[in-house]
């Protein structure tokens, strides 16, 4: 019945309607016990006012459609996720994305993922080394990724490969004691910070790693950086007392090496401790580095104030 269900939503003939083009059907989920149909959908940013007033048309549409199908008497629930990007949140993505798939690239800069925003909408600009830009580009992974990125966003974005100028400039060895050279690298992956000073949420009890060493499969990892790029956010949800509206916040922890993007969803203890949080705040986060949708973002479990070093 779920995956019917799932194979209808997405032919729908009202999303052919141009009252509609700027929405996009993300996914549902269908509860059989409860009969329940649960709904997403993906609305351009700049549609963000115009929400609220195009939603019942939507929805009695969308309803109207699926119980021609499977009759009536199902419960539906619809929440609506606000589509955001920009050329700091694209570049953070692909970076995340490429490094943690290939792991041959053996890990990017800033200066190797340039975005730009054009007419159009996003270029990016990717240097790698020049035997895998074939292998890249050709990989059903970045393929898949694309799809889900355009997918997803409501803007045309192209990506240029170009070749990575490697320092092959030689090592005078004479230099180093080779009575005192170690027999194998020791990489320290520990963030340089001062005192934690517990904030709110889960506390902290392990000394931070740099966010270039972040694992996606981890859970309770914890970073430490400044924030950057905060921004506050709502979803609506649907449910049976009514439309129910909830905030969250998105930002870039940057921890002067590398940064990694970051949502942090409140509870009613947390909501005006993180309220009161700038931008350049030095904290620590503990959380859970995670992957939907080919894109990769650290969820905030909990927050100390930390002294960068």
């Amino acid at each position: 019945m779920s995956e019917n269900i799932l194979e209808l939503t997405t032919n729908l003939s009202f999303y052919h309607s141009t009252a509609y083009r700027f929405m996009r059907f993300r996914d549902c989920t269908y509860n059989e016990d409860t009969d329940t149909l649960s709904a997403v959908f993906l609305y351009e940013s700049d549609l963000h006012d115009r929400v609220e007033a195009l939603r019942p048309k939507l929805e009695e549409a969308f309803i109207a459609e699926v119980e021609q199908e499977i009759g009536k008497g199902t419960t539906f629930i619809f929440e609506y996720e606000r589509s955001y990007i920009d050329e700091i949140l694209l570049q953070l993505q692909l970076k995340s994305f490429l490094s943690t798939s290939f792991a041959v690239l053996g890990g990017l800069n800033d200066e190797d993922v340039l975005v730009t925003v054009t007419d159009d909408g996003y270029s990016a600009s990717i240097s790698i080394p020049s035997q895998c830009i074939d292998y890249v580009k050709s990989h059903k992974l970045w393929i898949e990724w694309k799809q889900i990125l355009r997918a997803h966003h409501f803007a045309t974005f192209t990506f240029h490969f170009h070749e990575k100028a490697v320092d092959d400039t030689p090592v005078d060895l004479s230099q180093f004691d080779v009575v005192d050279m170690p027999t194998g690298p020791r990489v320290d992956k520990t963030m340089p910070v001062g005192n934690i000073e517990y904030y709110l949420g889960v506390p902290i009890k392990e000394r931070p790693i740099r966010i270039q060493y972040l694992r996606v499969t981890a859970e309770d990892q914890v970073i430490a950086g400044k924030i950057k790029f905060l921004k506050q956010r709502e979803f609506t949800k649907k449910t049976e007392d009514g439309d129910e509206t909830k905030t969250f916040w998105t930002f870039v922890l940057d921890d002067g090496k590398d940064r990694t993007q970051c949502v942090f969803f409140p509870n009613q203890n947390s909501f005006k401790k993180f309220e009161k949080l700038t931008e350049d705040t030095a904290v620590a986060l503990i959380g859970t580095n995670t992957e939907r949708n080919g894109s990769i973002s650290f969820r905030v479990r909990g927050v100390s104030l930390a002294m960068l070093k």
